[in-house]
């Protein structure tokens, strides 16, 4: 297996091609950390995935940075989907907190919490540890 390409596409998500295997591996990244704090945003990790939809074949198999791997065409629409619900979850679990400002609130988090929040509404989800990672970006970013 002979590496040809190793794209930096933003500062959140760095993917690799494998040319003989067919293979494309995405490694993810919280985002960059500015002020001792990541900087997370979904609507760019959401563009790039888009945008690597349009780069490969639909039936590359994907390797993530988490979870299974599959086929692009079932991957990347999966994951858009949990980003868009991982940031209403945390919004939800944020607002449910006491505190009169978002700032208050989010000194109030519990991350075991926030993935408990998490894994009921995706069980079959593993690796609770690496969701409570990605939390903390999320958080941030509100």
């Amino acid at each position: 297996m002979r590496l040809i390409a190793c794209i930096l596409i933003t500062l959140s998500l760095t993917f690799a091609q494998f040319a003989q295997a067919g293979q494309l591996y995405i490694f993810e990244s919280e985002g960059p950390v500015v002020n001792n704090k990541t900087a997370y945003s979904a609507e760019n990790w959401i563009a790039v995935l888009k945008k690597i939809q349009t780069l490969y074949k639909s039936d590359v198999v994907v390797y993530g940075g988490r979870g299974k791997s599959g086929k692009l065409m079932d991957v990347i629409p999966a994951q858009i989907t949990y980003l868009n619900k991982a940031q209403e979850i945390t919004k939800l679990y944020v607002g449910s907190l006491p505190g009169a400002t978002w700032e208050e609130k989010k000194k109030n988090v519990n991350y075991a919490d926030l993935t408990k929040e998490f894994e009921k509404t995706f069980p079959a989800y593993t690796l609770s540890y690496m969701i409570t990672y990605g939390s903390y970006g999320l958080v941030n970013s509100l």
